[in-house]
């Protein structure tokens, strides 16, 4: 449910920050330099609750337990890095984007909905039929079901009541923000994830907001990602030990803090951030949309910068979910090391299996289910795959829709004499790295797992003029093995054939 890690002291002083990341499964904090080098972790679990409302394929966030969850984290952060909480110079959140918070007028929350949520299918759809046009010129987001404005439309039609109390609907960053420094904001950059700010402008999207009766956000401030929002209250600050006033600066979505927390800043910059879900976003110094709609838009956390998105799907949790399958012991995150070892262990890297637990691309706005499997040549008697032939396989299958996606962004973005990195829990398994950048047959600069947190501290330091440190050594290059260029590629061709006969098979 936990975990706490900590690292040598390399800071020497009292700059540091404690930067949060509520994620899609879980809390992520951690006590970071004014340069992103972590010297004290620690994670829990989300904490998930539903109510007979909420349906099949709703899930709420059990409110007054994620904040305990937030706390109890800071605090072992704090203690793995050994300092005192008078140390902290600065807080910096980052969140999953597509998450909603619908606060009263007292900042009470009345509904906590992350990405997961998918509950406003139906009112989505009903959306898209009426304004979907609108929504994607606002927001360079469809489908709406993952908005914001889908889920307020359910509670509208579902608990009235409650929806009646609404008087702000924000992201999951700014519903902690506020928690802690008692003013509601909306950041900029993950208002456009969740529909609520135009993409091209940064401001909130009074053309949306207009077609609903919800009369919400009314007094509300958008702000810039990894601006100051307040300070500590001194009742948050009492709970966390943090002196009161303590500045609050609010770093946006957590895909793109990961950007920041890889250094890529620059048009062409291009980062596979791969945890749970993966997505590739390139870099751009203008607004450059995908005219097939395949493809999000969304604010980079520097000024004057976005992204051009195409994901990839759930890769981690696709990875996790082989693991236990393969060895069914209820601790796949605790065999990554074990399995990493044997893979390198392994005489070939190549295999004749072919794993398709991820599509080659997917259509963002109209995502849909596909067939997918683990295949092998027949009869068995002539080659029989073990676990680590069908983990190795999935790595790669992982890897092929990683290029492909590449293949589909440098249609629009030139790539050329820009970085390519990766960053994100994926970048724990080493050999998927290694072979990853033989796939692709570049470079590839491997950054941090914890990205995002990277990022967040990054972005604090700069908002409070804090001096970086001496950064430890955040990045490595890695460069593909020559020798097995020709054979992944001709593997690659095979896993795209597959992937489309096994697309033409009906759900």
């Amino acid at each position: 449910m936990f975990g706490i890690t900590g690292v040598p002291d390399t800071n020497n002083g009292s700059n540091y920050l404690l930067c949060v990341d509520l994620g899609s499964s879980s809390i992520k904090t951690a006590v970071c330099t004014p340069s992103g080098n972590i010297v004290g972790s620690a994670h829990m679990l989300s904490a998930y609750v539903t109510s007979d409302l909420d349906g099949d394929l709703g899930v709420r966030y059990d409110a007054t337990e994620m904040l305990h969850r937030v706390v109890t984290c800071s605090a072992n952060s704090m203690m793995a890095a050994g300092i005192s909480p008078d140390q902290i110079a600065g807080c910096s959140i980052t969140s999953q984007r597509q998450g909603l918070a619908v606060l009263d007028e007292h900042l009470s929350p009345l509904l906590i909905s992350p990405n997961r949520d998918l509950r406003a299918i139906f009112q989505g759809a009903a959306i898209d039929e009426r304004i979907g046009d609108l929504v994607w010129d606002e927001t360079a987001h469809l489908p709406s079901y993952l908005g914001a404005w889908a889920k307020l439309q359910w509670l509208a039609e579902e608990e009235p009541e409650l929806m009646k109390r609404a008087a702000y609907a924000v992201t999951l960053s700014d519903w902690l923000v506020a928690a802690m420094t008692g003013k509601p904001t909306l950041d900029a950059s993950n208002g456009v994830e969740s529909g609520l700010v135009n993409v091209d402008s940064g401001k909130y999207s009074s053309a949306l907001a207009n077609q609903f009766p919800f009369g919400i956000n009314d007094s509300l401030r958008v702000t810039v990602s990894g601006a100051v929002s307040g300070g500590l209250t001194e009742k948050f600050a009492s709970v966390l030990g943090i002196t009161p006033g303590t500045p609050v600066i609010n770093c946006g979505p957590d895909t793109q803090v990961a950007l920041a927390g890889l250094d890529t800043t620059l048009p062409g910059d291009t980062a596979i951030v791969a945890g749970w879900s993966c997505v590739v976003q390139s870099v751009t110094d203008s607004l450059v949309r995908d005219a097939e709609r395949r493809m999000w838009n969304g604010r980079h956390v520097l000024p004057d910068r976005w992204v051009l998105e195409s994901n990839v799907s759930v890769t981690g949790g696709a990875y996790q979910w082989l693991i236990e399958l393969l060895y069914g012991d209820g601790s796949p995150a605790n065999r990554m090391d074990e399995i990493d070892t044997l893979l390198a262990d392994a005489g070939s890297q190549i295999t004749r299996s072919s794993v398709h637990l991820v599509p080659p691309t997917v259509d963002i706005s109209n995502p849909g289910l596909q067939f997918g499997g683990i295949g092998f040549p027949i009869p068995l008697a002539l080659d029989t795959p073990d676990r680590i032939d069908v983990i190795r396989a999935s790595l790669h299958g992982f890897g092929f829709a990683i290029k492909a996606n590449l293949a589909r962004l440098d249609e629009t973005v030139n790539r050329s004499d820009s970085i390519l990195a990766i960053g994100g829990g994926m970048t724990r398994t080493s050999y998927f790295t290694s072979a990853l950048s033989t796939i692709l047959d570049e470079p590839l600069r491997i950054g941090p797992p914890d990205a995002s947190l990277v990022g967040a501290a990054r972005l604090a330091a700069n908002a409070l003029g804090l001096e970086p440190d001496t950064p430890d050594d955040q990045f490595k290059i890695i460069e593909p093995d020559q020798t097995l260029v020709s054979d992944f590629n001709y593997l690659y061709s095979e896993w795209l054939g597959r992937s489309q006969r096994l697309s033409e098979i009906p759900i």
